[in-house]
């Protein structure tokens, strides 16, 4: 709850910056009310939360002549993209699940730098993120697949191994076009990072921003299982 609170303020920031006004205080409060409901009820009473929130901002909206259509996008996209990721994440109740959403996240960011710094030639987005080569972004999923591999040999999961690897891809490249929208966000609201409370790497937005595509994939997955 406090980590998903405070990426809804670092992205209030950044909207702000470029004349896009979210409904700061009710963005944060259905937030809130997102983490509590995951926490206690199943995953269909979310999807019943984000009905009944359209609802409140499409009346928000009518009744304030100031609060503008945008005003609703940017308030759903905060509910779509930070709010709800964090409540499956919540969702999750097993630990080594958790351990291989941030396992994930955390070994293609850095096989994907050091790789991306040793051999990296072309560019994979320089409009978007110059620094970013596609040899870096080869290298994460390969960083992504070993720690995959391992995870499966120590935990010895009763899933097929080949299937965990080809969700461990897929995750891999959720995970860099995760990094790549909050990249594109800070680039058009003219900032270098989102926050400062993780000393040397910026806010919570800067750390997390990878895991926010990938916890709904790794939730629906055991869903199935």
């Amino acid at each position: 709850t406090f980590l998903s609170s405070i990426a809804i303020y670092e992205l209030n920031k950044a909207f702000k910056n470029i004349n896009y006004e979210p409904i700061y205080l009710l963005a944060l409060l259905y937030n809130i009310l997102m983490i509590v409901i995951s926490f206690y009820w199943s995953a269909e009473y979310i999807i019943y939360l984000i009905s009944f929130y359209l609802i409140i901002l499409f009346i928000f909206t009518i009744f304030n002549e100031k609060l503008g259509i945008n005003s609703i996008f940017i308030n759903i996209f905060l509910a779509v993209y930070i709010s709800l990721p964090y409540a499956y994440l919540v969702q999750i109740k097993e630990a080594q699940w958790l351990l291989f959403i941030f396992g994930i996240s955390s070994f293609t960011d850095t096989f994907a730098y050091f790789i991306g710094v040793l051999f990296g030639k072309r560019k994979l987005y320089p409009k978007l993120s110059p620094n970013k080569t596609l040899e870096g972004s080869l290298g994460g999923i390969l960083g992504a697949s070993i720690f995959s591999s391992v995870f499966y040999l120590v935990l010895d999961l009763q899933v097929s191994f080949w299937i965990l690897l080809f969700v461990t891809i897929l995750l891999s490249i959720l995970s860099q076009l995760g990094d790549l929208l909050a990249s594109y966000i800070k680039r058009k609201s003219g900032i270098k990072d989102y926050g400062f409370i993780f000393i040397g790497h910026g806010g919570v937005m800067d750390r997390f921003d990878s895991i926010l595509l990938i916890a709904p994939i790794v939730a629906f997955m055991l869903k199935l299982l």
